[in-house]
């Protein structure tokens, strides 16, 4: 391997590490749900309606973010959206009021769909030639989730290490915030050397989204995807479900948070290509077992379970202590 190649992948890999990490900010809520509840003062809707200020802005600037990363060079693009990113989660880590979280999540919105991503891509494709793209494009995926179970796992001993109060909420979002700026100024250095190539231009017109509109499986696939995202936003929801049904700690219910997130969407991929070699058989498959879970969830005696939970975190002499005041605490007659 030549310096040149060893180069490029250097900066692959620190491209990796920004994509990685841009969207923990506004994500915050897969491991942190409830602290967010709890510390922040923030309502099961007040987190929705921040979410959904997150996506509306992502949608209308991702255009804007296209043509940004056509006007402008990666290397300022891409620095500029992580520093912003982690100087906003400075400021969320003072635990501003609701009005100020929505302008937040409006502007890592800014930061990391319209300035970042469309830049990142970019930068991607310009790092290899056409018979590279579908690797690297596989390996930023790949990367990403590792890179996100890692930092969002180590954000969690943090939030654990300082206390799992406001103090550790605190901490840990300062975590993603310090992470985001460092690979924003190694990001800047990095790709100051990397060369630039000129996107072909796609062709323009409306017709050949006119066209695929006419493909039936076109409606089948956006459909796949719409449902597979109503599960993926449902689990979010999991996390307090567990903590306020079921009595779980919120470390432990943070920690079921970044697998269900992150981590499994690394073991998806190898599964669907390695274990079913197709990826409509392992959709299939995935469907069943989701309904069949899901219907499992619904009639599970959750009161009987969280009332063995808390008695299996007590030392065994704290038990029978209970159970003996629970004896003289029942009415007789």
């Amino acid at each position: 391997m030549n310096a040149a190649t060893r180069a490029k992948w250097l900066r692959f890999v620190v491209l990796i590490l920004g994509g990685g990490t841009i969207y923990k900010l506004a994500n915050i809520k897969d491991a942190f749900y409830v602290p967010m509840q709890q510390d922040m003062g923030l309502t099961h809707t007040e987190i929705g309606t921040m979410l959904s200020i997150n996506a509306i802005v992502a949608t209308v600037l991702f255009v804007v973010g296209g043509m940004l990363a056509d006007r402008f060079e990666t290397r300022k693009l891409i620095p500029v959206g992580l520093i912003g990113a982690g100087l906003l989660g400075l400021y969320m880590a003072t635990f501003p009021g609701y009005n100020q979280m929505l302008i937040i999540y409006a502007l890592l919105a800014v930061c990391a769909d319209c300035i970042y991503w469309p830049a990142l891509l970019k930068a991607i494709r310009n790092l290899g030639d056409d018979d590279e793209q579908g690797r690297m494009f596989g390996f930023l995926e790949g990367g990403r989730g590792v890179v996100d179970t890692v930092v969002a796992f180590s954000a969690l001993g943090v939030f654990v290490a300082m206390g799992s109060g406001a103090q550790g909420l605190k901490s840990a979002i300062m975590f993603y915030a310090i992470i985001d700026i460092v690979a924003g100024l190694v990001t800047w250095f990095l790709l100051s050397g990397g060369t630039s190539k000129k996107a072909e231009p796609a062709p323009a017109g409306s017709s050949g989204i006119l066209e695929a509109m006419r493909v039936p499986a076109i409606w089948l696939v956006s459909l796949n995807v719409f449902m597979v995202y109503i599960v993926y936003c449902g689990l979010t929801y999991f996390i307090p479900y567990l903590k306020d049904m079921y009595g779980l700690p919120v470390a432990l219910v943070g920690a079921y948070g970044i697998i269900n997130q992150y981590g499994l969407k690394m073991v998806g991929g190898l599964l669907s290509d390695k274990l079913f070699h197709s990826p409509t058989k392992y959709l299939r498959i995935g469907y069943l077992i989701t309904a069949v879970v899901l219907i499992a969830f619904t009639w599970m005696p959750y009161q009987t379970l969280r009332h063995l939970g808390r008695h299996h975190h007590l030392p065994g002499h704290q038990c029978l202590r209970l159970q003996h005041a629970r004896r003289l605490l029942r009415p007789h007659g």
